[in-house]
């Protein structure tokens, strides 16, 4: 299956829904979870998703429920999935971070619209506060040795983890708040989304 490009989407319209799904190397079911397309341009897809909606996790596992509205970007033949929450959760990721960021093999579409990610445990976040690390290396550390990463896919993990979490900090687009703030506008307003997202001021 080749890497999604903007031809993948091209059966989508603005509100259809798909189906998400992350595994762990090589082919473990992560989690699964419906979301909403919004749009694919020049450079990714942009999905969003809904507070309360459930997540499969697979491997036994009981299922998750959503714990705020996020929109998503996913970029053509890169590997990483970024997801920006719509405002601060009680509980769970949103709780902590406005942005998190899963390293992963890029993404893939199937003949069916399944969207198809392999998640490689690095993950880059940004926390309501600003600050920005890369997490879960210990993770990564341990399953390219019990998985049986290939160092292709470690060495690309890695580069993925260095230039996501320089973008982040330095406030490159999709990071500035301004892309995701304008695909965000059907679940949450856009300024203050923007105004929560990036140090970015509006005008």
């Amino acid at each position: 299956m080749p890497y999604a490009s903007r031809a993948s989407y091209a059966s989508f319209t603005a509100g259809d829904d798909l189906l998400l799904e992350f595994r762990k190397w090589p082919a473990a079911l992560h989690y699964r979870v419906t979301a909403v397309f919004l749009a694919a341009d020049g450079t990714g897809a942009w999905i969003g998703g809904r507070k309360g909606h459930p997540v499969d996790r697979g491997l036994g596992q009981p299922p998750n429920v959503v714990s705020e509205d996020w929109v998503s970007f996913l970029p053509y033949g890169l590997g990483w999935a970024a997801r920006w929450y719509a405002g601060r959760a009680e509980a769970g990721r949103a709780s902590r971070y406005s942005c998190y960021v899963d390293i992963t093999t890029p993404a893939q579409v199937d003949d069916g619209g399944v969207v198809h990610l392999v998640d490689l445990d690095l993950d880059v976040v940004r926390t309501w506060d600003g600050a920005v690390e890369v997490v879960d290396v210990d993770e990564f550390e341990e399953h390219r040795l019990v998985l049986g990463y290939p160092e292709a896919i470690v060495k690309a993990a890695l580069r993925s983890a260095a230039e996501v979490r320089e973008a982040m900090t330095s406030g490159s687009p999709p990071f500035d708040g301004e892309a995701a703030g304008r695909r965000v506008s059907s679940f949450t307003a856009y300024d203050d989304f923007r105004l929560r997202h990036s140090d970015a001021r509006l005008p």
